[in-house]
């Protein structure tokens, strides 16, 4: 008995530990955590304070207040992916509005079934018997359904998607299986209303540049300093008197977490890892992120009874690579999202002014002051390395492992002039996004002149307004091009007269017409294509891993040389020699024969 209460009480001792650190208010962002998990049925103190309105919140708002107001049946499909926000946003409706809420019956496909036994068609059929065909103009159910988007395309294309006919029509009337943007304001003509928060990013567009309000505020709720604010009541009331006050990178991080400047890069890096890599990044994914970013689990096992002890002794080696900048770039195994940060890690940027730094760096003893002048830390960030001599020897591994920290850290908060760091290309594209959707013809000139640049360059350089072309067996002594005029073809812009853009597509269709082409084609230009084509067009060469990454590009390619001069005009010029001649080959349609000659 005396054993089971020593253990009872050791347990809470260790919990009270815990308690008495800001890595247990951290811990409630993790997916782990029973914070993380969503449903309709309640809306805890913690969320609400987490709460952030966001633009498809007032979309959705406005339906339900106005499907509520309707004597018809009412559906409304709020569709996205798993971790979105669908959940969360209707049970702060149900907090906000419990009477008009309660008109409604609300259901999570993600979550939630009518029966343990039935699969999630056949509880979808159960639950939307009011809304078939036969039934859904008489009757006067309302019905708030979060459903993902492949649950949703499955269920019309199933065996009961023959009962929702008028479902399965709706669905395919507003695209919201596909890649576009449709208005889907309330329509009291239908029982059925949508809204997608797939159209939805985590980021917006304004004058070309990137913003992303959501994702700076989500942090802000983390490290403001406000009463409401659990996270900073415990920062301040645990970590300024904590023993490892000097020395721990918990709380280090949490501060650097909490400037403006580190905030906006980490904005800017996960943009650049969704329009990059293509991945999309949920509410969920993005609190336990956060989470990751300020606790190295390498290290610091928050679970461990003696976890503040450990990091009280952690070396030096250890605590670099416990802060921020290095976490962010170099833990690719945490989640899919460090995985696509990693490929993003400034020590892979090389240029003249970043060797020439290194070099000054690694012959320089007085390393504080280069982060003095060019970084801007919070006070006491890396104090500990200020009385280190970097003349011994012994200190050469640490050097390195700063080299890198000062590198990642310039990224992050780093002031000065002192190296570029940033993706010009990818600047450029977000820019033609936002012109393309805003429908800004003269400013998509250039876009439009790099990518047909691109695209003629494809099978290697050929004259001006031709492209090579591949006929028959491959050729080593020759190569054949054809002429061909491509002209853009601005028919199919969008137009939004809005400055800042919250709906839009992150894929270009760029169009081009020519005299061959019965219609124009189109080439679907995404970050991955556009930075290939960039490159290509500075003299690179695809492979056949490019080639099969860009099926639907090819398919393209395909199409545009078949609207060149093949079928009259080829031109051959000779490869690999001092004066290389060409000839031209062409078809004589007066006399109906083929005449080759020297160019």
């Amino acid at each position: 008995m005396n054993r089971l209460k020593d253990k009872v009480n050791r347990s809470n001792d260790i919990q009270q530990i815990k308690r008495e650190c800001l890595a247990y208010e951290l811990s409630k962002l993790k997916e782990s955590s029973k914070e993380a998990v969503e449903s309709l049925k309640g809306f805890t103190g913690f969320k609400e304070y987490m709460h952030i309105d966001r633009a498809v919140q007032n979309e959705l708002e406005e339906i339900i207040l106005a499907a509520s107001e309707q004597e018809s049946s009412q559906l409304i499909l709020v569709c996205g992916s798993v971790g979105d926000g669908k959940s969360h946003i209707i049970s702060y409706f149900k907090t906000k509005y419990p009477e008009i809420m309660s008109k409604f019956t609300l259901h999570n496909d993600a979550t939630e079934s009518l029966e343990p036994n039935k699969t999630s068609m056949d509880t979808l059929n159960d639950l939307l018997e009011s809304f078939t065909d036969e039934k859904i103009e008489n009757s006067s159910q309302k019905l708030i359904l979060a459903i993902n988007l492949g649950t949703l395309n499955n269920f019309i294309d199933s065996d009961y998607g023959n009962r929702f006919t008028k479902l399965r029509e709706f669905v395919n009337e507003k695209k919201i299986l596909e890649r576009s943007i449709i208005d889907n304001k309330f329509d009291a003509n239908k029982n059925i209303q949508f809204v997608n928060f797939s159209d939805y990013s985590l980021y917006t567009l304004k004058d070309g540049k990137v913003e992303s309000e959501y994702i700076k505020l989500l942090i802000k709720k983390i490290t403001d300093k406000s009463e409401m604010n659990i996270f900073y009541k415990s920062y301040q009331n645990n970590c300024i008197k904590c023993i490892n006050e000097s020395r721990c990178p918990i709380k280090s991080n949490y501060e650097l977490l909490s400037e403006d400047k580190s905030q906006d890069a980490i904005v800017d890096l996960l943009v650049q890892c969704i329009i990059k890599n293509k991945i999309i990044i949920s509410t969920r994914a993005l609190l336990n992120f956060i989470y990751d970013l300020l606790i190295n689990r390498s290290y610091i096992d928050i679970n461990d009874p003696m976890f503040k002890d450990k990091i009280g002794r952690l070396k030096n080696e250890e605590y670099i690579n416990s802060l921020t900048p290095n976490i962010i770039f170099d833990h690719e195994e945490l989640s899919f999202i460090f995985k696509s940060l990693h490929t993003l890690d400034p020590l892979n940027i090389r240029n003249e002014k970043i060797d020439d730094f290194i070099i000054k760096f690694n012959n320089s003893i007085e390393i504080n002051k280069f982060f003095d002048e060019y970084i801007d830390y919070p006070k006491g960030y890396i104090d500990r390395f200020n009385n280190i001599d970097f003349e011994e020897k012994t200190h050469q591994k640490l050097k390195k492992e700063l080299l890198k920290l000062f590198i990642r850290s310039y990224y992050m908060c780093g002031k000065g002039d002192l190296f570029n760091l940033n993706d010009q290309v990818y600047n450029d594209f977000m820019k033609y996004v936002y012109y393309w959707n805003k429908g800004e013809k003269p400013k998509l000139q250039n876009l439009y002149n790099e990518v047909k640049n691109g695209v003629l360059k494809w099978n290697g350089n050929a004259d001006k307004n031709a492209i090579n072309i591949f006929i028959g067996k491959n050729q080593i002594k020759y190569k054949v091009s054809e002429e061909i005029e491509l002209k853009p073809d601005l028919t199919n812009l969008p137009y939004n007269n809005e400055k800042k853009l919250e709906k839009f597509l992150t894929t270009i269709e760029v169009k081009y017409k020519s005299d061959r082409l019965t219609e124009s084609c189109e080439i679907d230009i995404d970050f991955p294509l556009y930075e290939l084509l960039i490159r290509v067009g500075n003299g690179y060469r695809p492979n056949k891993k490019d080639r099969n990454h860009f099926i639907k590009f090819m398919e393209s390619m395909n199409k545009i040389e078949e609207a060149g001069s093949q079928n009259s005009k080829l031109v051959f010029t000779e490869k690999n020699r001092q004066d290389n001649k060409k000839f031209r080959l062409e078809y004589d349609e007066e006399f109906e024969i083929y005449k080759f000659m020297e160019i």
